[in-house]
């Protein structure tokens, strides 16, 4: 059974109307999301970090695919090397 907030809604209801205005638009503020659904603004912050977003410049996934990962790794490499080259 979800848990029931402040006006009626259910927390499922309100992670729902977030994702959707998320998924709509993609550069939404947090603070325009809790105004617009009359919940707090750290509440639209929990949901998006449980539903794995980060903010970035946009609401993004925060997922790496193996593509990010290797480009991630050959940065670090070259910045490394550039501090402590092997010669």
């Amino acid at each position: 059974m979800d848990k029931i907030i402040g006006c009626g809604r259910s927390i499922t209801e309100k992670s729902d109307e977030i994702m959707v205005k998320v998924e709509r638009d993609k550069h939404v503020s947090t603070a325009e999301i809790a105004r617009e659904l009359g919940i707090d603004h750290k509440t639209v912050l929990n949901h998006l970090h449980k539903a794995g977003y980060k903010k970035k410049l946009d609401w993004v996934p925060h997922e790496l695919n193996v593509r990010n990962m290797m480009d991630r790794i050959n940065i670090c490499g070259r910045k490394f090397m550039a501090f402590f080259p092997l010669d």
